[in-house]
């Protein structure tokens, strides 16, 4: 129980940067237009936020959900 306290923060800085990466991603497209290039922090940073962090999230709720499933489970006997 206590674990899904923790998501709660991880879920609000998750929200910030996905609207940061919007931003980024607002900005970068100006910049690609001015410049004919993608500025490679840009490209980085709305890489690392977009894809990443929903994937670890993902997985950390996996965890958590998969932990707490087969805590009281018990392999049958042969």
């Amino acid at each position: 129980m206590i674990a899904w306290l923790f998501a709660i923060p991880a879920a609000i800085v998750a929200a910030v940067l996905m609207l940061l990466a919007e931003i980024v991603t607002v900005l970068a497209f100006f910049a690609i237009m001015i410049t004919g290039e993608y500025p490679e922090s840009m490209f980085e940073f709305v890489t690392r936020v977009a894809v990443r962090m929903p994937t670890d999230g993902k997985q950390g709720v996996y965890q958590l959900v998969s932990r707490r499933s087969h805590a009281g489970h018990r392999r049958a006997t042969p």
